[in-house]
């Protein structure tokens, strides 16, 4: 039988350090297949058990419970099913539950999700993490290990000036007295505050926290952009020990903050290993290369098979390839393409229960289209779709966009075209020194079918790629079956593609975007103005991408046009 996660953790010897890896379902099969391959290299490095995310309201039930399946049997390691409890059905529950004892799963971790929504308050008595790990206990017993979350800083439920351990430490306490056998943290950059936490919780007067295993969570840093997001989606204080490794690199030059990256974390580990820490748990971000590089820097590689001096070599070969920038529009055979964190679609920037200070109570299309013009000209500073102020490239095509939302298409995404700036530019400049990057135009936005119908009779005479696609599943493109790289950089004979457009990762990001209206809808009483309004937005309304091939600014004189 499996191992529980208590088990594993159990058979070490006291000075024995240990590392987990977390990922996350990917969009495509072919990220599926890469992420097999990725995480049975980090088990041949020694990864002790992984973990496999669960989207909020079980929205990835199925791609969850399929991928630590394989990872369960195919690669034969401990693996930790998430799962939440709010903001959906109790059979998507039972059905994980049930299907994770049958493929052998025994490890679970049992999280709250979202904070529950007004109709699913009245329908379910599981409304936090606590009443999640006590139903698992009832329906299942002992066969379960359950894991829980903790917070080295305070969980920062609303305010981050609200962050308190003091005032988690009962909460805790409470998903422990109810069946919890071990926690791991979220993610922090501050060593001494996870020590400081830790010592709290062994030191509790209620004695449930003494031994048990508090596994510390730690993000590599992939990108300077990516550290500053996922400390703000954490609320983790960044501390200047951590900060001042930037001060004298190019931050947009990834391989240098990647470098800086793998220093920072080692220096974290070393400083929790002497405080006799043992253990961490990668947020990996579906990403290998620096969980790889840090382990061995920290003596925590426990190699499982015999090929031992052949295996770096491969881990390098095998793990860089899609290293770089990744997301929506990266490459989709990428295991981590289309996520920053792995937990799927979120509604950015708003109290679940009170939108109408930030963005108001639109009764009409226009209202919708004032809030993202507002976007734009930084009068608001968050919308559904976004938590991130717009790029200083945008301020080039500034007049463009804003004159696209006023006529009701709603921009998500767009870039001016480049030809040949350089790869240090302080706008458009990434890579390495001593090269050009290039851009094409393009732009992503929400339309009206009225709008799409009338500008896709257009769309056939001109030198445009271009992807659309609505709710119900209507998907029309032009595009090539191959690729296309909408963004690129040349270093003398090398050649790097950074951004792509392609159907595959389009109709990946589609379901995100209508899942978002959908959930902004969902903050609105159903019997208001405003939830009537989004429903019939989310109904009608078109997906659509272009990409004009002329770099200029061709895109804009016949959008606008």
């Amino acid at each position: 039988m499996t191992k529980t996660v208590t088990e594993l953790v159990g058979s070490l010897s006291a000075d024995e350090k240990y590392f987990c890896c977390e990922f996350f379902p990917p969009k495509t099969e072919q990220g599926v297949e890469n992420l097999i391959g990725r995480c049975r290299r980090l088990v041949d490095l020694g990864a002790l058990f992984v973990s496999v995310t669960w989207a909020t309201g079980g929205a990835s039930a199925e791609q969850t419970l399929q991928l630590a399946t394989r990872f369960q049997r195919e690669i034969g390691v401990p693996t930790v099913l998430h799962l939440t409890c709010t903001n959906m059905d109790r059979e998507i529950l039972d059905h994980a539950l049930a299907t994770a004892k049958a493929a052998g799963i025994r490890n679970v971790l049992a999280l709250r999700g979202d904070p529950p929504r007004a109709e699913y308050k009245q329908q379910s008595e599981l409304h936090c993490a606590k009443d999640l790990v006590a139903y698992i206990r009832k329906e299942y017993g002992d066969y379960f290990c359950i894991g829980v979350a903790g917070y080295a800083e305070g969980h920062a439920d609303g305010a981050v000036s609200e962050q308190s351990v003091e005032k988690d430490m009962p909460f805790l306490v409470e998903k422990v007295q109810a069946g919890a056998d071990f926690i791991i943290t979220q993610l922090f950059y501050d060593a001494e505050k996870f020590i400081a936490y830790e010592k709290q919780c062994r030191e509790h007067p209620s004695g449930v926290l003494n031994s048990m295993p508090i596994i510390p969570g730690l993000m590599p840093i992939n990108s300077y952009p990516s550290l500053l997001r996922s400390a703000k989606l954490s609320s983790a204080n960044i501390p200047p020990c951590v900060l001042q490794h930037f001060d004298h690199i190019d931050t947009k030059d990834d391989v240098q903050v990647k470098a800086a990256g793998v220093k920072i974390i080692c220096d974290i580990l070393q400083k929790l290993h002497e405080s006799g820490t043992q253990g961490v748990h990668f947020y990996t971000l579906n990403l290998e290369k620096s969980v790889a590089e840090i382990v061995t820097k920290c003596n925590m590689v426990h190699m499982l098979r015999n090929e031992r001096e052949e295996l770096p070599s491969s881990v390098e070969s095998l793990a860089t390839w899609d290293d770089f920038t990744n997301g929506r529009y990266s490459d989709p055979r990428s295991a981590a393409f289309g996520e920053i964190d792995g937990y799927g679609p979120v509604i950015h920037g708003a109290d679940n229960d009170s939108p109408n200070e930030m963005w108001g109570k639109p009764t009409k299309s226009e209202d919708i289209s004032r809030m993202f013009v507002g976007h734009i000209t930084n009068e608001i500073k968050v919308i559904p779709f976004s938590d991130q102020p717009l790029n200083a490239e945008t301020s080039l095509i500034q007049e463009e966009l804003i004159a696209l939302n006023e006529k009701g298409f709603w921009t998500l995404s767009s870039q001016p075209s480049v030809s040949g700036a350089k790869s240090t530019d302080r706008i458009f400049g990434w890579g390495p020194p001593d090269g050009k990057v290039y851009q094409k135009a393009f732009v992503e936005f929400l339309c009206s079918s009225e709008n799409w119908n009338k500008l896709k009779t257009k769309l056939g005479n001109e030198s445009m790629t271009y992807f659309a696609a609505n709710e119900k599943d209507d998907v029309e493109s032009n595009a090539p079956k191959e690729p296309t790289a909408v963004t690129w950089g040349v270093w003398g004979e090398r050649t790097a593609q950074s951004t792509f457009l392609t159907l595959e990762s389009f109709t990946s990001w589609r379901d995100e975007a209508f899942d978002v209206l959908r959930q902004w809808q969902r903050l609105y009483p159903s019997s208001s103005e405003s939830f009537k309004l989004l429903d019939q937005e989310a109904s009608d309304r078109y997906l659509v991408t272009v990409a004009a091939h002329d770099m200029g600014d061709g895109l804009w004189e016949f959008l606008l046009n």
